[in-house]
């Protein structure tokens, strides 16, 4: 970019060396420190003016690419992109579910008062909570995970087939939610 704006400039450059302001001819020496001058003064213009006009050119872009509506509740995502977010969501769960469960273990395994402190936590109304919702992040995480291999082996990548996957995955998802939660309470 640059480049071409000295190669544009450059007649203008060789002009003014060759002749002083009135356009007789000029020796170098003569004319030397007021050509370096225009020069620079030449460079920074133009340098200044493309810069200017390639912010421009960025600040309608972006403006082109702003959202119109910005009302996140009247936004609707298709199922993909559903099944796509439940699964990061799902994975940060079980990131924060295997925290509780390493210091579950740990303190059960301090001694026999520890396990029991674990055990009548666990049998509690808040420890069936955190075990449904482990395992209902654990279940779709899974389910998800399996969604997207088939996907990476070329499967499920069309509109309709992905959608249609992506809706079977969180039914089924629901399901084991719900079998996890009458299992568990």
């Amino acid at each position: 970019m640059y480049l071409r704006q000295v190669l544009d400039i450059l007649p203008l450059i060789i002009r003014r060396v060759q002749t002083d302001p009135t356009g007789h001819s000029a020796s170098m020496s003569d004319s030397r420190v007021n050509t370096l001058q225009w020069c620079r003064r030449i460079i920074t213009a133009q340098t200044n003016d493309i810069n200017q006009s390639h912010r421009t050119k960025q600040a309608t872009i972006v403006k082109k690419q702003r959202p119109v509506n910005l009302e996140l509740n009247t936004i609707s995502f298709p199922p993909s992109a559903i099944s796509s977010i439940l699964h990061r969501v799902t994975g940060v769960a079980l990131f924060f579910a295997l925290i509780l469960v390493i210091g579950a273990w740990a303190i059960s395994l301090t001694s026999a008062e520890g396990f029991a402190s674990v055990q009548n936590a666990m049998n509690g109304w808040f420890g069936k909570v955190v075990a449904i919702g482990t395992l209902s992040a654990l279940s779709y995480h899974i389910l998800g995970g399996l969604r997207h291999m088939v996907m990476d082996m070329g499967h499920w990548e069309e509109l309709q087939s992905g959608n249609t996957s992506a809706k079977v995955i969180i039914v089924l998802w629901i399901v084991l939610t719900v079998v996890a939660g009458v299992a568990v309470w």
